[in-house]
């Protein structure tokens, strides 16, 4: 159940990655020599930190369960 949980969490936070969309802002995008506007980036924006909470909540949620799983069957 709980492993179940934590590859549905898992899988949440990879759905919220792939449709988000990140405005590109490295390489020659960032460079702008000749300008007057001085780039600084912006701080996390929450999406960035629902998929961060997501994806490593879901990992750990996924790696108890299969812990708890592997020493069950060990028992038996």
């Amino acid at each position: 159940m709980v492993l179940a949980l934590g590859l549905l969490v898992v899988i949440a936070g990879v759905v919220v990655l792939v449709s988000t969309p990140f405005p590109f802002a490295f390489g020659w995008t960032a460079y702008s020599p000749l300008s007057d506007v001085t780039y600084s980036p912006a701080p996390p924006r929450f999406s960035l930190v629902l998929i961060a909470v997501l994806l490593v909540g879901g990992g750990f949620l996924s790696g108890i369960a299969a812990g708890s799983l592997r020493r069950s069957r060990r028992r038996s």
